[in-house]
């Protein structure tokens, strides 16, 4: 106990709850030592087996209290809005070649993984609403999540060192290269793929390139427009606007970038992105690109991908 009204727990440093006294405090203590061990299942089978249980009922005030499932919702939202706080401060603070910037993250991302398990728990009984505060957090939490992970394989990879404009002598050069690529169709003409990929996620053309990875990260996925965009996209925690467009934007910038084929596989596969999916991306940069090699390979892939030209 760091003070009377403060419990330091392997998480954070837990405030006394406005509401459940002590017993509440001690209960979401014990909820943090088991999120940070590695042991989800502990809140998971309190969730089921007490709060979700209408066979199990007390007549203390306090116990039916601490049964109820806001309670246990109460606990998720505080935590997830601080893990949310640590991410974006680390992420502003903390130079990502420094090895404190990776090893916070991945802590970061452990923690989130486990809470993402309580969330789905806390929603199911609720899915078939699919809308409310609860989803709209499960959202959030998904968006840092996916943040997160992005920004761990990227300085896994040592993406931290390389220039932040790539292959590009700087980024004002890769921004005009983009402009006249797309001014090359004409008033009117077809648009480059990255255009579509990035309607798609709800970013602007102005926003790529990105100046960096952390840039991409947090316009991706932390941004206004991404967060009403998952608010929006229904109840899953997987849905098609976070893990799919995202990854593929920020799969399409690594090709853009430079990144060689073997490190763009390490990260469509870790990003939940299929080989067809990773091809489907891989065409549309080298379409963009309008290199001849590139050019030529695209179009031998070509009948592979078509069903997912449709999306862009």
């Amino acid at each position: 106990q760091a003070g009377p009204t403060r419990l330091l727990t392997p998480v954070r440093n837990l405030e006394l709850p406005r509401s459940g006294g002590v017993e509440a405090w001690h209960l979401f203590a014990l909820f943090d030592c088991a999120l940070e061990c590695g042991h989800p299942s502990v809140i998971v089978d309190y969730v089921l087996q007490v709060c979700q249980d209408v066979y199990t009922v007390s007549s203390d005030p306090t116990e039916s209290f601490l049964m109820h499932e806001s309670l246990a919702e109460t606990w998720c939202s505080e935590v997830a809005l601080y893990l949310r706080r640590e991410f974006i401060s680390l992420a502003e603070t903390v130079d990502p070649q420094d090895p404190q910037f990776l090893a916070k993250g991945l802590w970061i991302e452990k923690l989130l993984g486990n809470l993402q398990l309580v969330f789905e728990v806390l929603h199911a009984p609720k899915a078939p609403e699919g809308k409310g505060p609860l989803a709209e957090q499960m959202g959030a939490i998904a968006d840092v999540l996916q943040a997160c992970r992005t920004c761990n394989l990227s300085c896994s990879e040592g993406l931290a060192r390389w220039p932040a404009s790539g292959r590009y002598g700087s980024v004002a050069e890769w921004r005009a290269s983009l402009q006249q690529r797309a001014a090359a169709f004409g008033p009117g003409g077809p648009r480059l793929f990255i255009e579509g990929l990035l309607a798609r996620s709800n970013l602007g053309v102005e926003s790529y390139p990105f100046a960096s990875f952390l840039d991409a990260a947090k316009k991706i996925f932390l941004s206004p427009k991404a967060e009403g965009r998952q608010a929006g996209a229904g109840d899953s925690l997987t849905a098609e606007p976070l893990s799919k467009n995202g990854s593929k934007v920020y799969l399409y910038y690594l090709m853009d970038l430079g990144c060689t084929g073997s490190a763009v596989e390490s990260f469509a596969r870790r990003l939940g992105l299929s080989n067809a999916e990773c091809a489907a991306v891989r065409c549309f940069a080298q379409l963009d690109g309008r290199d001849n090699g590139g050019l030529a390979e695209a179009c031998a892939s070509l009948p592979a991908i078509t069903g997912h030209l449709g999306e862009h």
